[in-house]
């Protein structure tokens, strides 16, 4: 390691092929694993019939995610979940999941008594 590089405080971490040099602002952490940056989901089928997407004017994909919403938005009105967990269940980000509360006329701050 070169001078330079431990006054700046950068210390060494060792790869498989190389020495890797980084630094973060309040401790030292090897590089993760990508796995460990992955999240681990579950997939579940529903058997509908095909009727159903023609009824609703939907594809396949676009039913399912509206689903996503719908329940994320439910579980959120009743306090099971956080708008947090529940803009992840559906599939979206926080901000994008506050505005669809108004498509469900659900208000982002009203919340039960038990939560």
């Amino acid at each position: 390691m070169y001078d330079a590089e431990k006054e700046a405080g950068y210390r060494p971490a060792k790869g498989r092929n190389k020495t890797l040099y980084f630094k973060t602002p309040i401790m030292w952490h090897r590089k993760r694993k990508k796995e460990e940056h992955k999240m681990r989901t579950k997939t579940i089928s529903l058997k509908l019939p095909l009727s159903v997407f023609s009824a609703l004017r939907k594809t396949p994909v676009e039913f399912s995610d509206e689903i996503r919403l719908t329940a994320a938005v439910k579980w959120y009105e009743m306090g099971v979940v956080s708008q947090e967990k529940a803009s992840e269940i559906a599939g979206m980000n926080r901000e994008d999941f506050l505005l669809a509360l108004s498509k469900f006329n659900v208000s982002p701050h009203a919340r039960p008594a038990n939560c």
